[in-house]
């Protein structure tokens, strides 16, 4: 996070702004996920880069924020087919039955629970595990409100000014 700023006054300096997109996508952690995502958007600003919360004139917005909910493994639990994909012993997955049912209320440890119990022991390695469930990933049928806020935020972002929705 320190980085950032400084980051993003580089890109606004070495890049044409007209053709710049970024997204600057956060794991929430223990953070207040609207003062994060204020603090992005106003480093965003001051390196001259428009955001949807302050567009460009023109309605151009250069940077997207998201921020992740509660972890990114709350994203690989809104995908089950995703998850047995990756994990076959899992078997059927009920996405009625926690913590499938509510995602973004899941954590990485609810992941690694639920794959301990499908035959999978030991620790959830995260970034093997990451790959894994990614490659499987269908984003129209993941059940994550926070994916899915990333997903319709990206797609307006790549469709320019006419795509975008107020936040």
């Amino acid at each position: 996070m320190r980085e950032v700023p400084a980051r993003l006054r580089g890109y606004a300096r070495s890049f044409n702004k007209a053709d710049l997109r970024i997204v600057l996508l956060l794991d929430r952690d223990r953070d207040d996920c609207k003062i994060l995502k204020q603090r992005l958007e106003g480093a965003a600003h001051e390196a001259g880069l428009p955001t949807r919360s302050r567009p460009h004139p023109s309605g151009q917005v250069s940077v997207l924020t998201r921020i992740v909910v509660v972890e990114l493994e709350s994203w690989f639990l809104g995908d089950p087919d995703a998850l047995t994909a990756a994990f076959p012993k899992l078997g059927s997955l009920n996405p009625a039955k926690p913590p499938l049912r509510d995602p973004d209320q899941g954590t990485w440890e609810a992941l690694e629970r639920l794959l301990q119990r499908g035959g999978y022991p030991g620790r959830y390695a995260k970034i093997a595990g990451a790959r894994r469930i990614a490659a499987n990933m269908e984003p129209a049928r993941n059940a994550s409100p926070s994916f899915q806020s990333f997903r319709q935020g990206l797609h307006d972002l790549l469709a320019g000014p006419s795509g975008l929705r107020a936040d």
